[in-house]
């Protein structure tokens, strides 16, 4: 069973076999990071992803529309590149884009609120058994 506190004390229960435990309690005392240039790589994301796509949509499109002089096989060869080159530019800058979003909301996620989880008490002895 799951259920919710909003006493400060406990964020989210899991009741299981009788046992109790905070899952993903907000650390006590914890200042919060201010968001620096994370924020606003997010936020250009989007707009990244959109005009990559279509300054690489451009080029296909005008090699398309300006083939080559030459035979029927020379201007589909040249098609065929231009094709490929643009779909290989294209998975090469979502690629990268992708990977800086990544990194982006890693570091976000990483200067939000501290969590803990519940302590497990480890049996220490200077002697041990056995």
């Amino acid at each position: 069973m799951f259920y919710t506190h909003f006493n400060g004390y406990k964020d989210v229960i899991a009741k299981k076999s009788g046992i109790e435990m905070a899952i993903l309690k907000k650390l006590p005392g914890y200042r919060r990071t201010p968001y620096g240039k994370e924020v606003k790589i997010l936020k250009l994301i989007p707009r990244a992803f959109f005009w990559s796509t279509l300054i690489i949509g451009i080029f296909v499109a005008v090699g398309h529309l300006l083939p080559p002089d030459g035979s029927q096989q020379d201007v589909y060869k040249h098609l065929d590149m231009i094709n490929i080159l643009g779909i290989a530019f294209l998975i090469t800058a979502w690629t990268a884009i992708f990977t800086v979003a990544v990194g982006a909301f890693v570091v976000y996620i990483m200067k939000g609120p501290a969590y803990v989880a519940d302590p497990l008490e480890v049996v220490d002895s200077d002697k041990p058994k056995g």
